[in-house]
């Protein structure tokens, strides 16, 4: 749901020369959070235990 709307932010965001890297960082930080997030969340059930 927020990846079209954070897709047609960038270019407002930052320089045209910088659009490709600013596109890649937001594609690789999502990729990364989507998988640590879940995995976090996999250890803190795992040490605190359900509440």
């Amino acid at each position: 749901m927020v990846s079209p709307a954070m897709a047609a932010v960038v270019p407002s965001l930052v320089p045209k020369e910088a659009l490709v890297s600013a596109n890649a960082l937001r594609v690789v930080l999502s990729k990364v959070t989507a998988s640590l997030g879940p995995a976090l969340a996999g250890l803190l059930y795992g040490l605190v235990g359900p509440v």
